[in-house]
C-alpha cells in the first residue's frame, strides 16, 4: 500500500534551500577555480629586484635609489601594470659591499626569483654581481653606478645582460674638463674614495684634464667612512690649486663639507658631488655669506631643470616623498620605466626576450636626451653642470652630452 506523501515542514524546506544554495556556490567555485587555473599565470605579478645600499656610507643615496624604483612601479601599477600583470618590488641591502652585493643578488635570483634586477648603486658592487647575473641570464639595469670599468665588460665586451642608463664617469669627466677650461682653471687636485667609483672617476678626470691642458698637481685616495678631513683640506689649500675635484659618496661628502666650513677652507670644489647633499652639509649662515659660492658639480640630473617634463616629475616626487629628487632617485625612476617598456615590447615575461628588447631601447628621457644603448650597452644622456652662486643658490650653467 502506498504511503502518503509527507508534507514538507519548514525545517525540511530550509534544508533543501540550503543544499540548493551550497550546490550553486559549489558550481560557481568550480567554474572560478577552473578559470583561475587556466589564466593564473597571467595574474601573477612581475617581480623586479632592487639591490642598493640601504645602510652604511651610501645609505642616503640608497634610499633615493629605492624611492625612484618604488615611484615608477607605483605609477605603472596605477595604470594596470604591463601585459595585464602588476609589478612587485623585492629589495635587498648590499651595504655598498661587493661581498654583501653578491649575497643580495643571489637571494633575489634564487629565493625571490625576480625577472630582472635594478642596481647596484656602488660601482664595486655592480662589478661584483655582473658575472652572477650573466650566469643566471637575468637582465641587470644599472641606473646609478658610474665607474668607467663597467662599460668595457658589457654588451660586446662580454656581458650582454647588463645595461647602464646613467652616463659613465669618463664621459662626464670630459664635460667637467671643458667647463674648467672655460673657467680659466690652470691647476687641479683630485680627492676620491678608494673604491671602483672613486678610482674610475679619478682616472677619467686625469685623462680629461690632460686633454684640455690643465695641470693635475695631486690625487689623493681615501677610505670610505673617513671621519676627519682636516689634514687633507689643509694640505689641499697649501697646494694653491684653482679647484679640487671630489669623488665621494653620501656620508663622506657630508663630513668633507662640514669640515670644509669648520676649517674655513679656500679651495673651490668641483667634480661629481650632489649639490643638495653639499648644501645640506653646511650651515645656512655659511651658505648665505658665500662660503660655497663657486662650488660646482656635473650631475646626470638636477631637480631645478626648467622643463615642463621635469617640473611635472619633481611635483609628483615631492607629493609622494616630501623631499626633492636627486640623481639617484631620478635615474632609478627612469631605469625602471625603461625596463617596464622593454617588458611591454617583449610581449612576454621572458628574460631572453626582455634582454633583446632592452638592446633596442629608444626611451625619451626627462633630461631631454634619448636613452638608447651602444655596442657596450651604455646609454649617453644629457648631463647638467651646476654652480652655487649668490649665497649658495643653485644655478644650472649648462647641459652637456655624456
Amino acid at each position: 500500500m502506498a504511503q502518503p506523501t509527507a508534507r514538507p515542514t519548514r525545517e525540511t524546506e530550509k534544508e533543501a534551500s540550503d543544499m540548493t544554495t551550497q550546490t550553486r556556490m559549489g558550481v560557481v567555485a568550480l567554474f572560478l577555480g577552473a578559470a583561475m587555473s587556466s589564466s593564473g599565470m597571467a595574474q601573477e605579478p612581475i617581480k623586479i629586484g632592487l639591490t642598493s645600499s640601504f645602510t652604511g656610507t651610501a645609505a642616503l643615496f640608497g634610499q633615493h635609489d629605492r624611492y625612484g624604483v618604488e615611484m615608477a612601479l607605483a605609477e605603472l601599477n596605477d595604470k594596470g601594470g604591463v601585459l595585464g600583470r602588476r609589478f612587485v618590488l623585492e629589495a635587498e641591502d648590499n651595504k655598498c659591499s661587493p661581498a654583501e652585493g653578491v649575497k643580495a643578488a643571489t637571494k633575489l635570483l634564487s629565493e625571490h626569483k625576480v625577472t630582472a634586477i635594478i642596481g647596484a648603486m656602488c660601482s664595486s658592487v655592480t662589478l661584483a654581481i655582473m658575472p652572477l647575473i650573466q650566469r643566471a641570464e637575468t637582465p641587470l639595469v644599472i641606473p646609478v653606478s658610474t665607474s668607467p670599468a663597467i662599460s668595457p665588460l658589457s654588451g660586446k665586451g662580454g656581458n650582454n645582460w647588463a645595461f647602464r642608463t646613467t652616463p659613465s664617469d669618463d664621459g662626464m669627466a670630459m664635460a667637467i674638463g671643458r667647463y674648467l677650461k672655460d673657467k680659466g682653471v690652470k691647476r687641479m687636485a683630485v680627492v676620491a674614495e678608494d673604491t671602483d667609483y672613486g678610482r674610475g672617476g679619478a682616472r677619467g678626470m686625469t685623462e680629461a684634464l690632460k686633454a684640455v691642458g690643465i695641470s693635475l698637481v695631486a690625487t689623493e685616495f681615501i677610505p670610505q667612512n673617513t671621519p676627519d678631513f682636516t689634514t687633507l683640506l689643509t694640505k689641499i689649500d697649501a697646494m694653491n690649486v684653482d679647484r679640487v675635484a671630489v669623488y665621494l659618496l653620501s656620508t663622506d661628502v657630508q663630513n668633507f663639507f662640514r669640515q670644509y666650513e669648520a676649517l674655513g677652507a679656500r679651495t673651490r670644489v668641483t667634480g661629481r658631488a650632489e649639490m643638495s647633499v653639499v648644501r645640506g652639509a653646511v650651515t645656512p649662515e655659511f651658505l648665505a655669506k658665500g662660503g660655497l659660492d663657486g662650488t660646482s658639480g656635473l650631475n646626470p640630473y638636477a631637480f631645478g631643470l626648467d622643463t615642463p617634463e621635469n617640473k611635472d616629475f619633481v611635483a609628483r616626487f615631492r607629493a609622494r616623498y616630501n623631499t626633492d629628487p636627486i640623481q639617484m632617485s631620478f635615474y632609478s625612476y627612469e631605469a625602471t620605466k625603461v625596463l617596464a617598456e622593454a617588458i611591454a615590447r617583449a610581449g612576454k615575461v621572458d628574460r631572453h626576450a626582455i634582454r633583446e628588447a632592452l638592446a633596442k631601447t629608444k626611451y625619451k628621457s626627462i633630461m631631454g636626451g634619448q636613452i638608447e644603448f651602444d655596442d657596450f650597452n651604455q646609454s649617453h644622456n644629457n648631463t647638467i653642470m651646476i654652480e652655487l652662486k649668490d649665497g649658495g643658490k643653485v644655478a644650472i650653467v649648462g647641459l652637456y652630452k655624456s
